[in-house]
């Protein structure tokens, strides 16, 4: 069993990511999900919040015209954060299928049951 208990806030964070943590923590406590030993998924998932709000800030400050090696290169960083963001995220059961149990289904390839059928 985990130890009880709530990670304290690194004070490595950045400050979006601090601000992420101390509004994000006390939801995961109302969840029962967030122990001692959560420590670094919390912190990763706050530390990519703050990162990806960082990147979204300049994005939408900076003129740069679509197309441009600029701007391709913010928006691969902003989608990398993104996505780093939500799959710490899901572990902790912060988007609404993680805390269902909903999967998506996979897409079905009818194409071997169109052999497999008899005319």
């Amino acid at each position: 069993m985990a130890p009880a208990g709530v990670p304290g806030c690194p004070d490595w964070l950045c400050d979006d990511a601090k601000a992420e943590w101390f509004r994000v923590v006390p939801i995961l406590q109302g969840m029962a999900v967030v122990t001692l030993a959560d420590l670094g998924v919390v912190a990763g998932y706050c530390q990519m919040w703050g990162k990806w709000a960082e990147v979204e800030r300049v994005r939408a400050e900076t003129p740069w015209p679509h197309g441009t090696p600029e701007r391709r290169r913010i928006e691969a960083t902003a989608n990398e954060c993104f996505k780093g963001m939500m799959a710490a995220g899901d572990k902790l059961g912060l988007s609404p299928s993680s805390r269902t149990g909903v999967k998506a289904e996979p897409k079905r390839d009818d194409t071997l049951d169109k052999y497999l059928r008899v005319s």
